[in-house]
């Protein structure tokens, strides 16, 4: 994959003072010249449509949904300009391709919210009913447009390799040198996996980290981000086909606690979809549970959860720290619908289908998700440190 170099001077007057007369056919471009152009041209164009967008659904929210919109903006252009540029000696690099695929999946969310908030009075407003409910699909199609084989792990004590071995997810959890003899603030460590993308696709991967760590990620043996801190979210625009996605930590204390998930769970943050969701799968569900804990001490950030014989079953599983939910099902019940309350969202669900409605709801206010929530579960289980969880009454 080639990265174009914009120069900036130059950048206004190599597109913008060309003529289209001079360049080939977008569909297959003759030189690298034109090659450039019509990157420029698809990224401009989306770019507008995403403007227009933008503009429409702001003039639909109230002053607070307006809030909430820009901020979602912001932290999607951040996440956009680390994704598809660089800036090395001195020079600026942008990714066209990946910005343009960006930008139209930026898009398509959009589009998906002003069918949500149609204009006052317009035709296509729905019923009360229809108002209240919340997304019927996450922002990526389901199945997934891709597929991550298992991660290969190796860690270090600073800079020499001590161990390795093969995990399920990017994941690491422990106090002072109790892993490996590897002291905490020595602690580095990377994450390699396959990825087979089934279509091209933006490839979502949430971080979590709590103890002054800093991630970087590459793809294709391309740096796609360096040195993040604290908690976030990348979305990584990528073609159909095999890659190699590499993830390494480093971290600065003497507690180790990492996460991270390739699975962007939709958020949920209007109150009435919340009210919505939990009323219709508290209806339609045999049992209802919440299991609750700030983390676990797992050595993998997993705490596994075992299913009653009979449902549905509907779940809320709260934590402070990102977790890897791991159910058995071995009855093969149905679960009605997921909420994770969450600090960050890198915790992960596996062992029930993956077409079970599953919600973040870690952006809502505390108190008013408090107050949605059911004065009784029929189950509960709640401890500081999770490990394990059954279902008994």
């Amino acid at each position: 994959m080639t990265m174009k170099t914009l120069q900036m001077l130059s950048l206004m007057a190599l597109f913008f003072c060309s003529s289209l007369a001079f360049a080939g056919s977008c569909d297959n471009p003759s030189n690298d010249f034109d090659g450039v152009y019509c990157l420029t041209k698809n990224y401009l164009a989306a770019d507008a449509q995403l403007n227009d967008a933008y503009s429409e659904l702001r003039s639909r929210l109230t002053d607070a949904q307006k809030q909430d919109l820009k901020i979602g903006q912001i932290r999607w252009i951040t996440e956009r300009n680390t994704t598809c540029s660089a800036t090395r000696n001195g020079r600026f690099f942008i990714e066209l391709d990946l910005a343009t695929q960006s930008t139209l999946t930026r898009l398509a969310y959009l589009k998906n919210e002003l069918q949500k908030h149609p204009k006052p009075g317009g035709a296509s407003a729905p019923s009360p009913s229809d108002a209240r409910k919340p997304l019927a699909a996450p922002p990526l199609k389901r199945p997934r447009p891709y597929r991550v084989s298992k991660f290969s792990a190796t860690y270090f004590n600073e800079n020499t390799l001590v161990s390795s071995e093969t995990v399920s997810h990017p994941s690491i959890n422990y106090k002072r040198d109790s892993f490996c003899k590897i002291h905490s603030g020595n602690f580095q460590a990377a994450w390699e996996a396959n990825i087979d993308a089934l279509e091209k696709c933006v490839l979502p991967i949430s971080h979590s980290t709590s103890t002054n760590g800093s991630i970087s990620v590459f793809i294709d043996d391309i740096l796609a981000a360096e040195r993040l801190d604290s908690n976030g979210t990348l979305s990584l625009p990528i073609y159909a086909g095999k890659h190699r996605l590499r993830i390494e930590f480093i971290n600065n204390s003497y507690e180790t606690h990492f996460n991270a998930s390739l699975i962007n769970y939709p958020q949920m943050s209007n109150s009435d979809d919340v009210q919505w969701l939990i009323s219709k799968a508290i209806k339609s569900s045999k049992v209802n549970a919440i299991i609750s804990g700030d983390t676990t001490e797992n050595l993998y950030n997993n705490v596994h959860v075992a299913l009653p014989d009979e449902g549905p079953v509907f779940l809320v599983l709260e934590s402070q720290r990102a977790i890897n939910w791991i159910f058995s099902n071995q009855s093969e019940v149905k679960v009605s619908g997921v909420l994770i309350r969450c600090n960050d969202d890198a915790s992960t669900i596996t062992g029930i289908r993956e077409d079970t409605p599953i919600y973040n709801v870690g952006s809502l206010d505390e108190s008013t998700y408090q107050e949605m929530l059911p004065e009784t579960f029929d189950y509960t289980y709640k401890e500081t440190n999770l490990v394990r969880a059954s279902f008994s009454y």
